[in-house]
């Protein structure tokens, strides 16, 4: 009676917690991605230790990791500057059906590119949708031939948040700069796709020439469906009422035998 009833304050106990979410988070460095064969590499490029040279788009159209709507892509990425005011080539993007938008059945696209202003002192990581619409930008001087930056594309809810910051900051989260975008607006328009497909990627697409670019890791997370919050605590009490039991028989041997 005594273990029926202490089960009962535990279950009881374990509905009134919430369950608290974790990310899950998985690392890659462009080795791993050339000789993975679910990244799929189009264009006439080639992929030299950790550089993509000339054209060359790396994509996977499977999350590596399941979890929810919410994602984040991120990199360690240089690109040599460009001689002129156009992108540099290297750019990161997702093409997602999300389940929870107004357009289930529809993909949205974004894309972060690195830019070079007019002015070398204006060079900039713009946040494009899929007809090449400048929706966001964050301004961070080139002062190198080959500037190497952190670059996140987030989903959070109901927008895109694109943050970006030197790489060699110790604290991105502290120092990064940070915009968003809504989306189910029409910052982005829908291409049709089939329903429940993701398609993630980065490399260069080139305007002119060639300017290699150099990834040092691509890291893809989302926010998994969490265990019930009953499960652990449930598993507490079991623990609990077995140790209860136990010390119960070692005093009934104890009584007999004294």
């Amino acid at each position: 009676m005594k273990n029926s009833y202490l089960l009962g304050v535990i279950c009881a106990a374990s509905l009134m917690i919430s369950p608290v979410g974790y990310a899950a988070t998985i690392s890659y460095d462009l080795a791993e991605v050339a000789a993975d064969p679910l990244w799929k590499k189009t264009g006439a490029g080639s992929i030299s230790g950790n550089t993509i040279n000339n054209d060359l788009v790396i994509t996977r159209t499977t999350w590596p990791i399941g979890g929810s709507n919410d994602f984040t892509l991120g990199a360690v990425v240089s690109s040599t500057l460009p001689g002129t005011p156009v992108e540099a080539g290297a750019r990161l993007f997702v093409r997602a059906h999300f389940d929870d938008l107004l357009n289930p059945s529809q993909y949205q696209e974004i894309q972060i590119r690195l830019m070079r202003a007019a002015s070398d002192a204006d060079n900039y990581i713009g946040l494009f949708n899929k007809d090449s619409v400048l929706l966001a930008q964050i301004m961070l001087r080139w002062d190198q031939t080959t500037p190497r930056y952190r670059i996140e594309l987030k989903r959070q809810g109901n927008e895109i948040l694109m943050e970006a910051a030197p790489s060699d900051a110790l604290d991105f989260d502290a120092v990064a700069q940070i915009v968003a975008v809504a989306l189910n607006t029409t910052n982005f328009p829908t291409l049709l796709g089939p329903a429940n497909r993701q398609e993630l990627g980065f490399g260069n697409v080139l305007p002119v020439g060639n300017m290699p670019s150099s990834w040092e890791s691509i890291e893809i997370s989302t926010a998994e469906t969490p265990l019930p919050a009953a499960l652990p605590l449930f598993a507490t009490g079991l623990g609990v009422i077995g140790l209860s039991a136990r010390r119960r028989k070692r005093k009934a041997a104890a009584a007999l035998t004294a």
